[in-house]
């Protein structure tokens, strides 16, 4: 498979940001992303990270989960990309409570939907939030948190 860079012009006023678990669409922080943002696609990491997730249990009993990316390569990270405002970007800080739990860092990810021309590749550079420090008991080895954990109907 072929692979671009996309270099494209981004907004000075807009950021990308990669989400892999509850900002994704259908989980419990996607609101976050209603506003000022426009969803680019859903796209996997071109590097392997580690993910984990800790559980805990929801209203009505629900199975819920937090998960954490750190940078022990393991696996292809599943995730959406999206280009958000610079106020969406200092509400998902303060969400994630950058830097002193999750670290924001700059990555590149492959954006697997809308690629235009066939065998080529669309590879973005966007933030991810990472955690070295906390850890989830599970791990999800397939590198898609919505694929453990369901998403709301």
């Amino acid at each position: 498979m072929v692979s671009a860079r996309e270099e494209d012009y981004v907004p000075s006023d807009t950021v990308r940001i990669f989400v892999y678990g509850t900002l994704r669409k259908g989980f419990a922080n996607h609101h976050f992303l209603e506003d000022d943002c426009e969803y680019l696609g859903e796209a996997k990491s071109v590097n392997k990270y580690s993910m984990t997730a800790r559980e805990y249990e929801g209203r009505f009993g629900t199975k819920r989960a937090i998960p954490f990316v750190s940078k022990e390569p393991e696996v292809e990270v599943l995730g959406e990309v999206y280009e958000v405002s610079q106020n969406v970007l200092k509400l998902l800080d303060r969400l994630e409570n950058h830097p002193y739990w999750y670290v924001r860092e700059e990555a590149e990810f492959e954006v697997l939907e809308g690629v235009e021309e066939e065998g080529k590749s669309r590879i973005v550079k966007a933030w991810i939030y990472f955690n070295e420090v906390d850890k989830g008991q599970i791990s999800l080895s397939s590198g898609d948190f919505a694929s453990h954990y369901p998403r709301r109907k």
